[in-house]
C-alpha cells in the first residue's frame, strides 16, 4: 500500500531547494571549461611576467697608438752673429692607422734657461716625420734636452659580453 505524500513536505523540500539555489550569488557558480578567470565584474584578469632579453655589448678600451723614436739630434749653429741650438725628435708612427702625434720638449742651459716647446704633426701609417726646434743661445752656452711623445688614441674591442635587459609582457 502505498503512503500518501503530505503536501506540506512537499512544499516544504520546494521552497528550501529554490531557496539554496536561488540565493546563490552568480560568482560562485563554477566556469567549468572556462580558461578565463573573472572577478565579480566579469572582466577578464591581465597577466603580467618580467622577462630578461638578452642583447651583444662590446667592452671598450683605449690603447695608445704604437710609434718608435727613430732619432733623437741636437746641434749648435750660427745664423750670422747669432748662436742658435736646434732640437730634432723622428717618431715613426708603427700602427696601421693615421693619427696626430705631438712630441712636447724642455730644453735646459747651462746658464739655468728652460724652453719648452710643443709641436703637433699628423703621421701617416707606417711615416717618420721630425720634430725640430730652434732656440736663441749665448756663446759657449751648452743645452740638454728631454722629449715626451704623445701619441693618439684608438678605441680597441675587448670583449663582446651579453647583457639582460627587464621587460614586462602581459596578456
Amino acid at each position: 500500500m502505498r503512503k500518501p505524500i503530505n503536501v506540506l513536505a512537499v512544499v516544504l523540500i520546494l521552497g528550501i531547494f529554490l531557496f539554496l539555489f536561488g540565493c546563490l550569488p552568480k560568482s560562485s557558480v563554477n566556469n567549468a571549461g572556462s580558461d578565463i578567470s573573472t572577478t565579480g565584474d566579469d572582466t577578464p584578469k591581465k597577466v603580467c611576467r618580467t622577462v630578461e632579453i638578452p642583447y651583444q655589448v662590446d667592452e671598450e678600451q683605449k690603447e695608445d697608438y704604437t710609434y718608435q723614436v727613430v732619432s733623437t739630434d741636437t746641434e749648435r749653429f750660427n745664423q750670422g752673429l747669432v748662436l742658435y741650438g736646434s732640437t730634432s725628435v723622428a717618431v715613426k708612427n708603427t700602427d696601421l692607422k693615421n693619427g696626430t702625434f705631438t712630441v712636447k720638449t724642455t730644453v735646459t742651459t747651462t746658464k739655468g734657461k728652460v724652453f719648452n716647446f710643443s709641436s703637433s704633426q699628423d703621421i701617416m701609417a707606417k711615416e717618420t716625420k721630425y720634430f725640430k726646434e730652434e732656440f736663441r743661445i749665448d756663446d759657449n752656452e751648452r743645452f740638454t734636452m728631454e722629449y715626451k711623445v704623445f701619441p693618439p688614441k684608438k678605441v680597441v674591442v675587448v670583449n663582446t659580453v651579453t647583457k639582460y635587459a627587464k621587460e614586462e609582457q602581459c596578456s
